[in-house]
């Protein structure tokens, strides 16, 4: 848990559902004061403790608000606009996902960015201690994966802004930065729109990879049930990632242990797989919570170093999720990505 001698001031852009929810974690951290919060809505300014103060221009907050960092929970087409004002003031800045919806957003940025001040584009799943236990233990193993699948659905968010897939893939993506994969270079994917708004609400991605790897993912905000699910598949094992699964969120099958030949069996529809799961250990802390102390940590100790691999995972998810949109919108072509 961050905790430090000097108080940290932050400042914070955007006070919807997330937005209120990094207030709440931040307002629990010893040595972090919120000095003020900026919306453009001045209705929640009634939802604001009075200690804190409130600005309805992102340029006035930077000028006046006198912090040490902000965090930008805004729009995702409003970032640009407001982390370009920060770090031209030297502010350390945290933005939630997406960071941008462009590459040529994103590379305007780093251009500009100063060498002494943070800009750390937030992948929750990064933080993720079931997640992290889940990719630990298969780059442990050493085996080779096979092919990665990944499903990603509930009944919501849907949003304005974006599409089921600049808000729900990102944080598919980072699993599998996690998993080693590297960069992606082409994609095949399609898209749906059953609630006929602007953007997708269901899309089926291939997502191929220089090894020859290719991760299937299924994205779905107009889904009844809660799904987030991601299994690999190597030469000797299966992994498992279920994370709304309270008992069993991570866990492996090795192949000898009889798992296939059991579902050659003429009764197979009546076998469960759940007698084949050894379970992985993992912890179940905050992963928004950790992200936050990781950032506010690197901010306390200057380490000019604290936002590279966020970096490196934007540099990645933002050009992969260009060309998957691209993809969709022009049938399923296979798309080459262009790395940064």
């Amino acid at each position: 848990m961050y905790s430090h001698n000097s108080e940290v001031k932050v400042g914070l852009f955007g006070f919807g559902y997330w937005g209120r929810l990094y207030y709440k974690k931040l307002a629990e951290l010893e040595g972090v004061k919120v000095s003020y919060v900026c919306d453009a809505n001045s209705n929640v300014r009634e939802f604001i403790p009075d200690n804190t103060s409130f600005f309805n221009e992102p340029e006035k907050a930077i000028d006046e608000g006198g912090v040490d960092a902000v965090f930008i929970i805004t729009p995702a087409e409003s970032h640009k606009e407001i982390v370009l004002e920060a770090l031209k003031k030297g502010l350390n800045s945290l933005v939630e996902k997406p960071a941008f919806l462009s590459s040529s957003d994103l590379n305007a940025v780093l251009s500009q960015k100063p060498s002494n001040t943070l800009f750390f584009p937030g992948h929750i799943y990064a933080y993720n201690d079931m997640v992290r236990s889940f990719a630990r233990s298969v780059l442990e193993s050493g085996e080779k994966i096979n092919s990665i699948a990944s499903w990603r659905m509930a009944l919501g968010p849907v949003r304005k802004d974006v599409g089921c897939v600049w808000d729900l893939l990102p944080h598919d993506l980072t699993i599998f930065d996690l998993l080693g994969t590297g960069m992606p270079v082409s994609v095949c994917c399609t898209g749906y729109y059953p609630l006929k708004m602007n953007h997708e609400d269901i899309a089926r991605c291939d997502i191929h990879y220089a090894s020859g790897l290719v991760a299937n993912v299924e994205l779905n905000w107009v889904f009844p049930y809660k799904v987030r699910r991601t299994s690999v598949i190597t030469d000797m094992s299966m992994y498992l990632f279920d994370e709304t699964n309270k008992d069993l969120p991570v866990g492996s099958i090795r192949f000898d242990d009889g798992i296939l030949e059991g579902v050659n069996q003429v009764a197979y529809n009546r076998m469960t797989t759940n007698q084949y799961i050894k379970k992985i250990d993992s912890s179940r802390t905050e992963p928004l919570m950790n992200m936050i102390n990781t950032f506010l940590e690197a901010v306390v100790t200057d380490d000019k170093q604290g936002d590279r691999d966020e970096i490196l995972r934007a540099k990645m998810v933002i050009p992969t999720i260009e060309a998957v949109l691209r993809s969709i919108h022009e049938g399923g072509r296979e798309i080459n990505i262009k790395a940064n």
